[in-house]
């Protein structure tokens, strides 16, 4: 199973036909876990709901996410018998389902299992997943009508999301009024960065404009 769920997954992540992924995840789904008792049925579901989502089609979606979304409100006894490895999966949920709850501008719900995400991490000591958790709590802040630029400073830097010395930087930054459509640009283009650091170059060149103004 964990063969067909890295080939869907793969190919779900980098915008692959759509068949392929499919094939992969019904394979767990109708074949391998007809019963869905394993994580990897919850991770097809994901897998499929994020195809979906990216294609535009919001109510096929919609579907696959409500079953990841039951599961994780139903894992909080699981969760803290989970194995390293299935608690990395559970934290990718986290967040997948956080952008899609965002991608249905259902910013508060994405907002509240962002931060059990980073609960999840600090528990597990985990900072993989951190540059893009910050990263989608400050595209909901940019998202909400009158949000102040100061609390979108305090979402990036919050907790040890950063070091004390670039924290504070950023505390002495003083927001102008034309700066948040530049950083809301930069933010929603972000994901098309090419860099091989990813994520953690995205959020560098976010604070370096913040600083230089």
């Amino acid at each position: 199973m964990r063969h067909y769920y890295l080939q869907g997954i793969m190919a779900t992540l980098t915008n692959q036909p759509g068949s392929a992924a499919l094939f992969n995840f019904t394979k767990i789904l109708e074949e391998l876990d007809e019963g869905h008792q394993t994580i990897y049925s919850q991770l097809a579901y994901l897998g499929s709901g994020i195809l979906y989502a990216r294609r535009g089609k919001m109510d096929r979606a919609d579907f696959f996410f409500a079953k990841v979304i039951s599961y994780l409100h139903e894992g909080d006894s699981e969760r803290a018998r989970a194995d390293q490895r299935e608690y990395l999966r559970i934290i990718m949920m986290m967040y997948y389902v956080a952008e899609y709850h965002a991608l249905s501008q259902r910013l508060a719900a994405s907002d509240r299992l962002l931060r059990e995400a980073i609960e999840c991490c600090a528990a597990g000591h985990v900072t993989y997943f951190m540059p893009r958790i910050k990263l989608l709590q400050a595209r909901n802040a940019i998202a909400r009508p009158g949000q102040q630029l100061l609390r979108l400073t305090d979402c990036l830097t919050k907790q040890w999301c950063l070091p004390v010395s670039t924290r504070a930087a950023l505390s002495r930054f003083k927001p102008r009024p034309c700066a948040a459509t530049t950083i809301a640009s930069l933010m929603m283009t972000s994901d098309r960065c090419s860099t091989k650091k990813g994520p953690v170059r995205e959020r560098l060149v976010l604070f370096d404009y913040l600083l230089i103004r």
